[in-house]
């Protein structure tokens, strides 16, 4: 998800399907960026931090991948992090 085009951070969000054995589009973030941290978790994707135009982003979304989702904003990190790492170690908990 995201990443840098040849100009500027990306939207795009691709999910691989193992059974097709092929990628295929997702809804765009709602705010591009280079260099998020995401992490999957009871059928959702939650993309946190990166960066655009130099500057690290504290904004968190959250992709429901079942059915006709769209990304929604949840509460920002409390700091802004481009490069970070995020894991889900419990249920209902996500860590930065």
């Amino acid at each position: 998800m995201g990443g840098n085009g040849g100009s500027g951070p990306l939207a795009r969000v691709e999910s691989y399907d193992p059974r097709a054995r092929a990628w295929r589009a997702e809804p765009p973030l709602r705010r591009p960026r280079s260099g998020a941290c995401a992490v999957g978790r009871g059928g959702a994707l939650v993309v946190a931090g990166g960066g655009a135009a130099g500057q690290a982003l504290p904004c968190v979304e959250r992709l429901a991948l079942r059915g006709a989702g769209a990304w929604i904003d949840l509460p920002g990190l409390c700091e802004a992090r481009w490069g970070a790492a995020l894991v889900a170690p419990t249920a209902g908990q996500v860590c930065s």
